[in-house]
């Protein structure tokens, strides 16, 4: 069984298993600039930088393909007049 650390708020945590380490980021508790260490590593790393965790983590999700590649909707120029003569348009 491995032991694990980790650094959340400035404070050393642990000893935790690896299934513990592995809930913590599940459940949102730790990310992926969580810094964790183990007896064998030289320093401190990034959960990202560790290939045995880096997937456990998502650095952001992906857009719905149709959000992300549809543009945005094309306004009139006389609409955009309009309002803007109206008061409409925020400055």
């Amino acid at each position: 069984m491995s032991t694990w650390y980790y650094c959340r708020n400035g404070q050393q945590n642990g000893p935790v298993s690896l299934g513990e380490l592995e809930g913590l980021i599940a459940r949102g508790e730790l990310d992926d600039s969580t810094f964790v260490w183990q007896a064998g590593m030289s320093e401190w790393v990034k959960v990202r930088r560790h290939p045995q965790l880096a997937a456990l983590v998502s650095i952001s999700p992906a857009l719905p393909a149709a959000a992300a590649c549809r543009p945005p909707p094309k306004r009139s120029m006389r609409r955009t007049l309009l309002e803007v003569i109206g008061g409409k348009h925020g400055n």
